[in-house]
């Protein structure tokens, strides 16, 4: 089954069905609700089906989820409508449709920039873009050091990925998916102005990124 095959709903069906999938989509909402208050705003960029918004939706005051993908967005609205503070937006990350300095904070889930790294830079600018003064980014990317221990739970997932190189691993049909050390995320973050970077361990492929605006 090729990544390309499926939409975000189905490949996470078949990696959660993976220990070291399953640790991250367990640990991550523990993270980020640690750093949530019935105040915020929160960004879900991303946001596929509303698995995320669905688990956060309670601690906060209001989420905007964004995706690119119509599917994604039309399931998710079906799945969310009977919770009322919930937006959901097409938008590419790249150019967010949202206001500058609206968003107290913003997530980014199970490596996204990391399957985006051609656009990571002008993603970063746009995160720091809407948030505001005291806003934080909270992300999940993977470890490069895990490249190879990623790339056979794929494989058990059914997911055929296909080699790894120059720190990606790459999928039959072209898709890539990054792995970082933790230089290159703090590089990243600086270069769109950040003025912190936190860098936790998550799970033993994965990092969780605490990005502070100001």
């Amino acid at each position: 089954m090729k990544y390309s095959d499926l939409s975000s709903y189905h490949f996470f069906q078949k990696m959660i069905k993976i220990k070291e999938f399953k640790d991250i989509d367990k640990k991550d909402t523990v993270f980020i609700k640690k750093y949530l208050n019935k105040n915020d705003i929160l960004l879900d960029i991303g946001c596929g089906w509303g698995r995320e918004l669905l688990s956060l939706h309670s601690c906060c005051k209001k989420i905007i989820g964004i995706d690119y993908d119509k599917i994604e967005i039309s399931v998710a609205k079906d799945f969310l409508k009977s919770i009322k503070n919930i937006q959901l937006i097409l938008s590419d990350a790249r150019n967010l449709k949202i206001d500058t300095n609206s968003i107290s904070k913003a997530i980014c889930l199970f490596n996204t920039l990391g399957n985006n790294i051609e656009h990571l830079n002008i993603i970063l600018k746009e995160i720091y873009r809407v948030l505001n003064n005291d806003g934080i980014f909270m992300g999940v990317f993977y470890k490069k050091i895990k490249n190879k221990k990623r790339f056979n739970c794929y494989l058990d997932a059914g997911l055929e990925p296909d080699y790894i190189k120059n720190d990606n691993l790459y999928f039959k049909d072209g898709f890539y998916s990054k792995g970082f050390i933790k230089s290159e995320i703090i590089n990243y973050f600086k270069k769109a102005n950040f003025k912190t970077i936190v860098i936790k361990n998550l799970t033993d492929i994965s990092y969780f990124v605490v990005a502070y605006k100001k």
